[in-house]
């Protein structure tokens, strides 16, 4: 039975799927095909083989999430990423039961920026058809889109569980700044050679706002449709023809001209994150002032 050595498990919106990407071209990583398992979300009982897994994840039973590494062979680092593992108790749980050793990943971005990014990806997915503005004075702060960027609230669990030395906080900032740095920095905390080249001229998954909102809401119905499901099952070929014709839709109906979030929203969210990006410059012994600017 072969298992991940190492997890890449947040945040989301903060580049694991450019990460991802770039794990995938080193010569001695391998990276499961899916790039988000989300399997080991699931409770302890789908994760040891017991039941499958209801919830809505890609891979549903134990028996799928191995076969995701069978060909790993002599790889030295063998990874997964699924960036809701950060704020997930079972994913916590059960990584630590079945992987104790493992390296994990962990790459932060700016809250109040990732919430924004987020939010115009649930936008472009059809998701969400309000402004951000909107979602917030109608569902208030504390709702799912916000909370995933308490970072210090999540990471904590995880350092007591698996200490600093086994933990690579990273930020999304030095991903930008300088690729080659970051993934070098990466590379030495997963145990590999840092002197690979890799291709990083690609930014994968970048977020945009639809041009279209009703034409994002109708592909995503579309995408969550049981006529979809039965199609995946059914008739493959023609599901993935789809899924392709799908996806170019989406691309092409995202908005090339970036929208500044406003600064009276961002205002609301940096308040809002303050005390735990204080908390978290302390538990990762970074400067995040850059952060708490509205």
């Amino acid at each position: 039975m072969t298992l991940p050595t190492f997890f890449v498990i947040g945040a989301p919106k903060a580049g694991t799927t450019s990460l991802y990407e770039y794990l995938r071209q080193h010569p001695d990583v391998f990276m499961s095909a899916v790039k988000e398992p989300g399997f080991l979300r699931c409770p302890p009982d789908v994760v040891s083989g017991a039941k499958t897994a209801t919830q809505r994840v890609h891979v549903r039973t134990r028996q799928e999430y191995e076969a995701l590494f069978a060909d790993a062979g002599g790889a030295q680092a063998i990874g997964e990423a699924t960036p809701h593992y950060l704020a997930s108790t079972h994913g916590l749980g059960n990584i630590a039961e079945l992987v104790p050793n493992a390296r994990i990943v962990v790459v932060l971005r700016d809250p109040a920026a990732r919430a924004y990014s987020a939010h115009s990806a649930n936008l472009a997915l059809g998701h969400e058809h309000r402004d951000l503005e909107d979602v917030l004075a109608q569902d208030g702060l504390d709702v799912s889109l916000v909370r995933a960027g308490l970072y210090a609230q999540h990471l904590r669990p995880w350092f007591e569980r698996f200490g600093k030395e086994q933990i690579g906080v990273f930020l999304f900032d030095d991903l930008k700044a300088n690729r080659d740095v970051f993934l070098a920095d990466v590379f030495r905390h997963i145990r590999v050679r840092e002197d690979v080249a890799i291709n990083t001229a690609k930014q994968h998954n970048a977020s945009g706002a639809p041009k279209n909102r009703l034409l994002a809401q109708v592909l995503g119905r579309v995408r969550r449709s049981r006529a979809r499901k039965w199609l995946k099952q059914s008739l493959p070929q023609v599901e993935d023809l789809g899924r392709r014709l799908g996806r170019s839709l989406s691309a092409r109906n995202l908005s090339q001209t970036k929208k500044k979030l406003d600064s009276g929203t961002r205002a609301k969210l940096v308040a809002y994150f303050e005390d735990d990006i204080r908390a978290l410059e302390t538990l990762i012994d970074r400067d995040l002032s850059a952060w708490r600017q509205p």
